[in-house]
């Protein structure tokens, strides 16, 4: 009986299956959207049977825990990710990027370095003191961190070094921080 005239939802094999989808997804099964069988008719049945297992097998099993798969990878990728960020935040110096181990085993320790030696606070401190501050004010090496900050040049910035770091070469051991 295609098309159906009863069913304006199939005025088409398209639109029968896309209402058919439809209607088999909202509802969670695709029987409780077809016509009831017809008693006597064994062959209908079995055709019926196979048909709305398939689609429940096929749509509701299978692809809907494809989507739920894809969601769920998705948030594990994000929590991977942001644990990784804040493994970084917690063991490496921001300002220097020189790692925890290397600090305690060779330097002040992790802990007093970053509060201390490089404490952001006290960059963003520097960097906004000299923004403000008059240019015809400022000495050697406030007119040469300007002029970086400007060119938005991030070299005056410790790289993998640290006064206090020992055996770095750059101003001794301990008492020269």
């Amino acid at each position: 009986n295609f098309p159906d005239e009863d069913l304006p939802m199939c005025t088409n094999l398209f639109n029968c299956f896309l209402n058919a989808l439809n209607e088999g997804l909202r509802s969670g099964d695709i029987g409780s959207f077809m016509d009831p069988p017809v008693p006597g008719d064994h062959r209908g049945f079995a055709f019926r049977f196979v048909y709305q297992l398939s689609f429940w097998a096929i749509v509701i099993t299978v692809l809907l825990n494809v989507i739920f798969g894809i969601i769920i990878d998705t948030f594990a990728e994000l929590r991977a990710s942001h644990q990784a960020t804040k493994a970084n935040m917690e063991n490496n110096c921001f300002i220097c990027g020189l790692d925890r181990f290397t600090l305690d085993s060779k330097g002040p320790g992790f802990e007093e370095h970053v509060e201390e030696d490089h404490n952001l606070w006290t960059y963003i401190f520097l960097m906004c003191y000299l923004r403000s501050k008059d240019p015809t004010m400022l000495n050697g090496w406030e007119q040469y961190v300007l002029r970086l900050m400007r060119d938005e040049d991030a070299s005056f910035f410790p790289s993998q070094n640290a006064l206090r770091l020992a055996g770095s070469g750059g101003g001794g051991g301990e008492d020269s921080g």
